[in-house]
């Protein structure tokens, strides 16, 4: 197997790539209003994906994207867009920039608090109302204003039709991370989750579960309810033995994954602070 590394803006890459040519797409973009990767001078600060002025635009910015991902998917191809959420307000983040948060050693944006009432829409020319953020210290729900657009074919804080039109949205997986920095809590608990939308067009889309079957151990205590040994009554007759001879046995080849994914996050000694483990692209 080889691998061919294209770097570049996302949007200029992919207009270099035909249509069609692509069986998955796994991919994070930045999340919303929570790292600021450039300087406010710099000329492309405009092309900055997470620096939209509120969830609604970020929304069109991830819907334009998937419009893309979806002209270079083969007929067959999924998506599986990974993406945390966001607090509304500056308290969203605080301490989580200090040694040891979640965002320590990162560029400190200025949450959405400072733009409330007071943005610029360059394309109309108007100020951007209040309401266009949750409450402040509320999440924002953008994972699941992401699949749910997917799912209806609009931006659903908009009602505007999308330009990747309608998937069907097969998981939305839950990644648990059991090794999360603390960072700044107060009155919240302690974040480790973000979420993975599983998305095809197709209606028979390529999927081998037999090749991400968990051994049938893995189960946890008594294993899966399919392999579960029933203890009746001396004649064999009490209501878990029926049910068990009613049910199938388990597949040799294991159970199927569920749609959360306890998997840990992974050391990593260069300058990027939100690094894929492994074992999650695998």
């Amino acid at each position: 197997m080889s691998a061919r590394y294209i770097v570049g803006d996302v949007r200029d890459v992919l207009a270099t790539i035909p249509d069609g040519s692509i069986d998955l797409v796994l991919t994070s973009p930045p999340f919303l209003a929570l790292r600021s990767y450039l300087p406010q001078d710099h000329p492309d600060k405009h092309r900055e994906i997470g620096s939209e002025p509120d969830p609604a635009t970020f929304l069109d910015t991830l819907l334009l994207l998937t419009a893309e991902w979806g002209r270079v998917l083969a007929p067959h191809g999924s998506i599986c867009v990974e993406l945390g959420d966001t607090y509304s307000g500056s308290g969203g983040a605080g301490g989580d920039y200090n040694p040891d948060g979640m965002r320590d050693g990162q560029s400190k944006f200025d949450g959405s608090n400072h733009r409330r009432g007071r943005v610029v829409d360059h394309n109309s020319g108007r100020r951007n109302p209040p309401d266009t953020w949750p409450l402040p210290k509320s999440l924002c729900g953008i994972p699941h204003l992401y699949h749910l657009s997917l799912a209806y074919g609009r931006n659903l804080l908009t009602g505007e039709e999308s330009p990747a039109g309608r998937w069907r949205v097969r998981n939305v997986v839950a990644w648990c991370r059991p090794n999360p920095p603390v960072g700044a809590l107060g009155d919240k608990f302690r974040p480790a989750t973000s979420y993975m939308t599983v998305a095809t067009r197709a209606q028979k889309r390529y999927f081998d579960l037999d090749a991400v079957r968990n051994p049938n151990s893995d189960m946890g205590p008594g294993g899966s309810a399919n392999s579960r040994q029933a203890s009746g009554d001396d004649r064999g007759q009490g209501v878990e033995s029926r049910r068990a001879a009613k049910s199938p046995q388990p597949n040799p080849a294991g159970a199927p994954p569920l749609d959360y994914w306890v998997i840990p996050t992974a050391p990593y000694s260069g300058s990027h602070y939100a690094v894929y483990p492994p074992a999650l692209c695998e």
